[in-house]
């Protein structure tokens, strides 16, 4: 059974939004990045590090094109 969304991080860069989420399936965890809703990434792996190895590298990379995390609601 799929477990409930879990944003992992939020980045902001003037009004758009690049979010990553993070869901247990019964396939593995399956993390998704959205850029201003739309999806752009996908990744299914079997394992926690592989899915925060992944999370990390792929933040990294947007960060680096100039998007900052998004403050706190």
């Amino acid at each position: 059974m799929p477990s409930d969304k879990i944003v992992e991080w939020t980045l902001c860069c003037d009004n758009a939004h690049v979010v990553c989420e993070r869901q247990d399936t019964s396939k593995g965890i399956e993390v998704s990045v959205t850029f201003s809703g739309l999806p752009t990434a996908q990744y299914l792996t079997t394992t926690a590090r592989e899915a925060h190895n992944w999370i990390h590298r792929v933040r990294e990379r947007w960060e680096a094109a100039g998007w900052q995390l998004a403050p706190e609601p």
